[in-house]
């Protein structure tokens, strides 16, 4: 008799689901289809973005482009934040000194040095890493302003700036000419210090602004403030290197210093 219950117990349950169950389950089919000029646009807009974060950007957006990218920047926003907080009391030694000069000013042209650290060596060869790093020091040229008295044990024009100052600054977009033609919209409204935190989440390692002095020219100078720069081991970055240097000269005209003093190239090229 038990038997004879347990046979009747297995046959009534059902070996297979009926197909339509099957098919109304298994589809992973996206209710929107990316729009494949749009992904190549997007990946092109937001350097270092995956295919599969672009593809979500615009499958949660409708297709809607700048929807898109401002999905992608708070997608990658948070999740920096994340990873930075992971990683924070990981030591990054490794990193590269940005060194950017520019005419700014009637006394003179303006300089910055930075360093930027990371973990390996292998991200400090990054390009991205590489761009940030510029973008810093350019930042920090056009940006930040040197205190308007050297601190004390400072001597001359190269005064040391806050990192809290430089890191609260809008940072400005990549000077290298392989950038020049690059879309705006992907540096709008971001602080240095969010651009580091996204780079970290690009990257995966810890990112530090180590330190940055710029030339600061007081509105009293007497002569011309001739700012020279150079970097090395940078793989010929233009502003990008394993070493860097600024060096500052004045000149003034033999007249005094109301004669309008005009560098020579061999001078230009001895700043250097």
């Amino acid at each position: 008799m038990l038997r004879s219950l347990l046979r009747v117990s297995s046959a009534s349950v059902p070996r297979s689901f009926p197909s339509t169950l099957i098919t109304r389950h298994a589809s992973t089919t996206p209710a929107v289809k990316p729009n494949i000029k749009m992904l190549a646009e997007i990946r092109k807009t937001i350097e270092g973005i995956s295919m599969m974060k672009a593809k979500e950007a615009l499958i949660q957006t409708n297709n809607d482009f700048e929807k898109a990218l401002e999905w992608v920047r708070e997608d990658e926003a948070k999740a920096g934040i994340k990873k930075a907080e992971k990683l924070k009391d990981r030591q990054a030694l490794e990193g590269l000194i940005g060194v950017v000069v520019g005419e700014v000013g009637e006394h003179g042209n303006r300089g910055a040095i930075v360093e930027l650290n990371c973990e390996t060596d292998f991200v400090s060869r990054n390009d991205l890493f590489k761009g940030l790093v510029s973008q810093i020091a350019s930042t920090a040229l056009l940006v930040v302003d040197g205190p308007s008295t050297p601190a004390e044990g400072q001597k001359g024009l190269v005064q040391d700036v806050a990192i809290a100052d430089l890191l609260q600054a809008p940072i400005l977009p990549d000077p290298t000419p392989a950038a020049a033609g690059s879309t705006p919209a992907a540096h709008e409204f971001a602080t240095v210090q969010e651009s580091i935190t996204k780079m970290i989440a690009k990257l995966g390692e810890n990112i530090s602004l180590r330190r940055c002095s710029v030339v600061h020219l007081p509105e009293n100078q007497r002569g011309m403030v001739l700012t020279g720069g150079a970097t090395h081991g940078g793989d010929k970055h233009p502003y990008a290197g394993k070493m860097g240097a600024l060096s500052v000269m004045t000149l003034v005209s033999k007249q005094g210093g109301s004669k309008k003093v005009t560098p020579s190239a061999a001078v230009t090229t001895l700043s250097r």
